[in-house]
């Protein structure tokens, strides 16, 4: 009798152990089962022309294996890129008036006497003259371009689609080199120039949430078809980013901690 005790006693320690193993496996898979973040950036470095086509495929298998694999449960990708002024033949604008900006010539002395002293004796002196040989004028100009092109971008991505164009902006260049007008006598006038820009030109940024055919891909493979399409104007693809939540896929603990409980269960309806 004495022994059928100690068995059972035993038997339930042995039970209890097991349970306990087994909530500590499931702990550990539920903490590995969070999401986890995969970032990766691909350069892509494409400038596209009117009608242009960028395709490519990102591969992020990789990375994704470096998590331990897991299940892609959404995401979303970027596209960043941008777009130069492409204003056509610049317009002369108003000019402002010239100014003097530079003189140049030099001194010249011309003799003269006087009496001086209590003896009246005669004394010379030197009237100083200056004499301009050179003057110059400038005046500034501005030259104005407009870009009426509205550049943009058709991205298709799974089977979703979105549109990207760049907004109105406005750029101005330095003023140049002084540009020769002409001369009369020994004044010379000069011009300098510059460009303003005004139109639809700057940064391309557009963010795409994957959709159900897109993560399949992502699921299968690890690997996205993008499509990148000039629909007007022109522009430079610079990179895309992909940000995903990947779940990581049941451990081995999850199974360890399934067999500790059966060998668990098992044992209790043997006592």
């Amino acid at each position: 009798m004495g022994i059928r005790v100690l068995s059972l006693r035993f038997g339930h320690v042995v039970r209890s152990a097991l349970v306990l193993t087994f909530v500590s496996a499931l702990a550990a898979m539920n903490a590995s089962a969070n999401p986890i973040q995969v970032n990766q950036q691909f350069n892509l470095n494409t400038t596209l022309p009117n009608g242009g086509v960028l395709t490519s495929t990102l591969d992020v298998s990789a990375a994704l294996a470096a998590q331990g694999s897991g299940f892609v449960q959404s995401g979303t990708i970027r596209f960043v890129g941008g777009s130069s002024a492409q204003g056509g033949t610049a317009v002369h604008q108003s000019y402002t008036a010239y100014s003097l900006y530079s003189t140049q010539g030099h001194y010249e002395y011309y003799p003269y006497t006087y009496t001086c002293g209590p003896f009246g004796r005669t004394c010379t002196g030197y009237n100083t003259v200056w004499v301009v040989d050179r003057q110059e004028y400038l005046r500034y100009q501005d030259l104005a371009a407009t870009d009426g092109v509205v550049d943009e971008w058709l991205v298709e991505v799974g089977l979703d689609s979105a549109t990207e164009s760049v907004p109105t902006a406005q750029s101005t260049t330095q003023y140049g080199s002084q540009v020769f007008d002409y001369q009369s006598g020994i004044s010379y006038y000069y011009t300098r120039p510059r460009t303003t820009t005004a139109g639809d030109f700057g940064p391309m940024d557009v963010t795409i949430p994957l959709d159900a055919a897109a993560l399949a891909e992502l699921r299968a493979d690890g690997t996205l078809d993008i499509r990148v399409e000039q629909a007007a104007g022109s522009s430079t693809v610079y990179y895309a980013v992909l940000d995903l939540v990947v779940v990581p896929e049941p451990t081995t603990a999850f199974l360890l901690g399934g067999g500790l409980l059966g060998l668990a269960r098992r044992g209790k309806r043997r006592d």
